[in-house]
C-alpha cells in the first residue's frame, strides 16, 4: 500500500503568490493530500534558485502552472514550463495548467490540461477536478448490466457455461437490481428454454451452481427437477459483482484500505457507516464485506437480518494491501 503523497511542482509569478498561489498550495497540502513544491516553503536565503527548482521539477509527478499575465511575461517562469515540459516527454509527468483572469493561452499550452479559475474564495468544485487529475480519479459513471439478449453473446467468465452464466445473471438481477430476497425460477426457466436449451442440462446447471457454491436452492419435493427458489452465494455475487460493476477491483481495495485505517472503530460502524465513507451503495458494501470475510481477512456480525458490523480486522488485509494482492 503506497503511502507516499504525490508530489506537485506548483510554477506562478511572484506577483500571484498573495492573491491565490499560497493559499492554493496549502489546500493542495492540507485539504489535498499532495506534496506541493511552493518556492516560498522551498528556497531559503542563500539558496540557488536554478538548483531548488531544477530539484523541485525533478520529484515532481505532476507539474501546475499557475497562468495569469503576470506568469507570463516572467522569465523564470518560463524557464519552469521547459523544464516541466522535458518532465512530461521524458518521464509522463503530468502537465496541468490553472488559468487565472481568462488570460490567453498561448499555443504550446493550449494541449495541457487546463482548469479556469476566476473566483480566488471559491473554487471547491476546480481544486477537485485538480486533486482528481493528479490522483487519476476518473468520475465516470460505471458501465451498467447489459440487456438478456447480450448476455447469451459475452463469453462467460472462466469456469462457467453460457447457460450457467445467462442463469446466474437472472438471479443477480432479481436480487440486486429489484431487491428480492428469494427468486423464484419459472421465468428465467422458461426464457433459457425459449433460447434453445434443453431441460436436462438447465436442472444439471443448477445443480452445478449449487454443488459449487454459487447458489442457494430449494426444491419442492416430487413437483420438478428444478429449483422452486434460488438466491446467490457469496462466490455467486463476487462473480456477478465482478462481470457487471466495473469498479469492483477498487471498490473492494478502497474498503480493505479503509478498514485497516479505521482499526480503532471496528464494532461501531454498520455496513451502512462503511457504505457512505467509500461511496458505494449499502448493498454492494455488504457483498464486498462478505468478498473479504470469505477470504479470512475480517469476521463479520449481523444484526437485525441483514446489517452488518465488522467485529476483526486480521494483520493479513493489511499484508494483502501491501502485497498488491486486492489490486484489480
Amino acid at each position: 500500500m503506497n503511502t507516499t503523497p504525490p508530489k506537485a511542482f506548483v510554477s506562478h509569478s511572484s506577483a500571484d503568490q498573495d492573491r491565490f498561489v499560497r493559499e492554493f498550495s496549502r489546500r493542495l497540502r492540507e485539504d489535498g493530500g499532495i506534496d506541493a513544491w511552493f518556492s516560498e516553503w522551498e528556497l531559503a536565503p542563500g539558496d540557488s534558485l536554478v538548483d531548488g527548482i531544477y530539484e523541485g521539477i525533478k520529484d515532481a509527478q505532476t507539474f501546475i502552472l499557475v497562468l495569469s499575465p503576470n506568469s507570463i511575461k516572467s522569465k523564470w517562469v518560463t524557464e519552469e514550463i521547459n523544464g516541466g515540459f522535458v518532465r512530461k516527454v521524458e518521464n509522463g509527468c503530468r502537465f496541468i495548467t490553472v488559468r487565472l483572469d481568462r488570460v490567453d493561452i498561448p499555443e504550446p499550452l493550449r494541449h495541457t490540461i487546463w482548469v479556469d479559475i476566476d473566483d480566488f474564495n471559491n473554487y471547491d468544485k476546480q481544486f477537485a477536478r485538480i486533486r482528481d487529475i493528479i490522483f487519476e480519479i476518473r468520475n465516470k459513471p460505471a458501465i451498467g448490466q447489459a440487456p438478456t439478449h447480450s448476455i447469451l453473446t459475452i463469453t462467460p467468465p472462466s469456469g462457467l457455461s453460457k447457460l450457467e452464466f445467462f442463469l446466474l445473471t437472472q438471479i443477480f438481477e432479481e436480487q440486486f437490481n429489484n431487491k428480492k430476497s428469494t427468486i423464484d425460477t419459472k421465468e428465467f426457466i422458461e426464457a433459457a428454454i425459449k433460447h434453445g436449451w434443453k431441460e436436462d442440462i438447465i436442472a444439471e446447471s443448477f445443480n452445478f451452481l449449487r454443488d459449487e457454491l454459487y447458489i442457494y436452492t430449494h426444491y419442492v419435493l416430487n413437483r420438478s427437477s428444478y429449483p422452486k427458489t434460488v438466491y446467490l452465494q457469496t462466490r455467486g455475487w463476487e462473480i456477478m459483482l465482478r462481470s457487471t460493476k466495473k469498479d469492483y477491483g477498487s471498490a473492494l481495495k478502497s474498503l480493505a484500505v479503509y478498514l485497516v485505517d479505521h482499526a480503532s472503530e471496528y464494532g461501531r460502524k454498520s455496513d451502512h457507516n462503511l457504505a457512505e465513507a467509500i461511496g458505494q451503495d449499502d448493498e454492494f458494501t455488504r457483498r464486498l464485506l462478505e468478498n473479504l470475510e470469505n477470504q479470512g481477512y475480517i469476521t463479520l456480525s449481523k444484526y437485525l437480518g441483514s446489517t452488518y458490523f465488522v467485529t476483526s480486522v486480521k494483520p493479513y488485509l493489511r499484508k494483502a494491501l501491501e502485497g498488491g494482492l486486492l489490486d484489480d
